[in-house]
């Protein structure tokens, strides 16, 4: 049986209980992950490369592109 979940939404006057839709299923996994998507990455099975770097206040900093294997892949913003 799939994970069931569901989001109770008073204040639009609903009161009773819907469920996710399966969008709705990927964006709250992705945030139950608490560490963040470069906290053991490999093991999540996301990828990493370097894009780049730039400068952002003086200081040199990486550009990573992340692909998630949920999601694909993209920048990532910290």
């Amino acid at each position: 049986m799939a994970p069931r979940a569901g989001k109770l939404r008073p204040f639009l006057n609903r009161r009773e209980v819907e469920a996710y839709t399966a969008d709705e299923m990927k964006v709250a996994s992705m945030q139950a992950d608490l560490d963040g998507p470069l906290v053991d990455y490999a093991a999540k099975g996301t990828k990493v490369e370097l894009a780049g770097m730039e400068k952002v206040e003086d200081r040199d900093t990486y550009k990573l592109t992340l692909t998630m294997k949920e999601w694909g892949s993209g920048p990532c913003l910290d």
